[in-house]
This record gives structure tokens, C-alpha cells and sequence, in this order.
């Protein structure tokens, strides 16, 4: 992260274009509370994973395994985008689960969710 004539390396268990503008903001807020950039840096990177956003589960032979509780249309896209970017040449599954009185809402809400997971996964599971 460059600002001015500072320059500073950050490492983060967060992924995504989403998760990523949130940081670069919480630098910016710290560095207007007049924090340094190493000191932000430093701050944002020690942030813990968000259980249930984004989480990845390794261990399955080549497979990446992400779980994310998106709870409604604009959410799901933001995951599939950010996880279709980093995909690597493999397929992008998304088994998804509609709880009883899951948030996403309404009919058109429903079909808004429709189109971003056919637009971004592969191949998909619906329960």
C-alpha cells in the first residue's frame, strides 16, 4: 500500500475486491486519526477472519473451499465475482442452501440471485 512517499507490504487472512476496499478504508480512517502507514498496515493485518465470510477450509486435495453466508443478492455477487477472479483455471461451484426464512426475500430478489450465480458459477447445487 503506497501513500505519499510511504510504502508499506500488508498480509491479510481476507479475500475478495469487497474485503479489500474495506481495508484500504480502515487504513485511510487511521491515517487520518494521524497513525502512520506501517502502524495501519500493521492494525488491519492482525484483524482476525470473519467466521462464515469468505472462510477457507483447505485439505481437499487441490480443491479450494470457501464457505460464505451471503444473505442476500448483492452479497452472493460480490463472493462469486471476487471467487471467480481467483479461481486459477479451475471450475467454480456454489452449493447454496436456502434456510427457512432465508434473507434474500422476495420473488425478485430470488431472480436477482438466479442470474449472479448463473453468471459467475460454473456448475451449481441448490437445497
Amino acid at each position: 500500500i503506497s501513500c505519499g512517499d510511504e510504502t508499506a507490504a500488508m498480509e491479510t487472512r481476507h479475500c475478495g475486491e469487497a474485503m479489500a476496499l474495506n481495508q484500504l478504508a480502515a487504513i485511510a480512517v487511521s491515517m487520518l486519526l494521524e497513525s502512520s502507514l506501517v502502524e495501519s498496515v500493521e492494525m488491519v493485518s492482525r484483524l482476525p477472519a470473519v467466521p462464515g465470510r469468505m472462510q477457507r477450509i483447505t485439505g481437499f486435495d487441490s480443491a479450494s473451499v470457501v464457505i460464505d453466508a451471503a444473505g442476500d443478492w448483492a452479497r452472493i455477487s460480490s463472493t462469486l465475482r471476487s471467487l471467480r477472479q481467483q479461481r486459477c483455471g479451475g471450475k467454480l461451484w456454489c452449493i447454496m442452501t436456502l434456510a427457512d426464512g432465508a434473507t434474500i426475500g422476495s420473488d425478485e430478489s430470488f431472480a436477482i440471485s438466479g442470474r449472479m450465480i448463473e453468471k459467475y458459477a460454473d456448475r451449481v447445487i441448490l437445497t
